[in-house]
């Protein structure tokens, strides 16, 4: 790309900021920088897509947009209210995008995992040029065996419905998947709302919930909802759900508090 000459100035100029340099040190403007860092992130992508083209996953394009995907943003809200010594565990990574937000946010001591190898590896290769950290993303299929105990487990914009045929079995994975991984303080939930009445192959009516059936999934725990996409204005409906074990909850923010009653009820605040 050509570049427009400027008149050069006898002042000595301040050295560049790297790449990395700009992203943890935030850049020396009044940007934001979340914000900063997700146009370095959008612009790692851009020439990711340009190198690897088609090789690359067709959603890659949410992350090559101006503004960050809706769950990107109400994640980092999630967890820059946590303390960062907390342990993040993410269960399908894909190229690294939401991995990078705790990597960003400070946590020091975060784990991906993702099926696929091809999209492993450039995760890690992602995450390593941004923050100089080597193999936070595992190439294993989640649950399997581990040594990594989270605080908190994160499963936004992916939906694992594969061998399933109605919500109870579909409930069950994830109240299953919850206790595999040892029952997280905090499990960062996005689902398909069953308020998106549209036709979706890959979102079978059993794959969309409520929030009385995320109450009834994980009863005797304080949840806050979050919804992130609407139909017809996205192609589908979609809320991340933030379980809390309530012996241990804390303040988000203002969000949705869902508290699953012993008589069965909902409790909205």
């Amino acid at each position: 790309m050509h570049t427009p000459s400027h008149s050069q100035s006898n002042e000595p100029q301040p050295p560049l900021l790297t790449f990395r340099e700009r992203v943890r040190t935030g850049g020396g403007d009044d940007i934001r920088p979340v914000d900063r860092f997700f146009g370095d992130l959008r612009s790692y992508n851009e020439r990711l897509s340009n190198s690897l083209g088609t090789h690359l996953p067709s959603w890659r394009v949410i992350y090559l947009q101006k503004h960050p995907p809706s769950y990107w943003s109400a994640l980092f809200e999630i967890l820059n209210g946590l303390p960062r010594y907390l342990n993040v565990m993410e269960i399908g990574s894909g190229m690294g995008d939401v991995v990078s937000l705790p990597c960003f946010l400070g946590f020091h001591n975060v784990v991906g995992f993702e099926a696929d190898p091809f999209l492993a590896d450039v995760a890690n290769r992602k995450v390593e040029e941004l923050f100089a950290r080597k193999g936070v993303v595992r190439n294993e299929v989640f649950p399997c065996e581990r040594s990594f105990r989270p605080d908190v487990l994160v499963q936004v914009n992916c939906v694992y419905g594969n061998g399933l045929c109605d919500k109870i079995g579909y409930l069950e994975r994830l109240k299953q998947w919850y206790a595999l991984a040892g029952k997280p303080a905090y499990y960062v939930l996005e689902v398909i709302d069953d308020s998106f009445l549209g036709e979706h192959a890959d979102y079978p009516e059993f794959l969309r919930v409520n929030a009385n059936d995320i109450a009834r999934a994980f009863p005797d725990s304080f949840i806050r909802m979050i919804p992130t996409y609407s139909y017809p204005a996205n192609k589908s409906s979609k809320t991340i759900y933030v379980i809390e074990d309530s012996r241990c909850r804390r303040t988000l923010g203002h969000l949705y508090i869902i508290r699953h009653s012993r008589e069965g009820g909902n409790l909205y605040a």
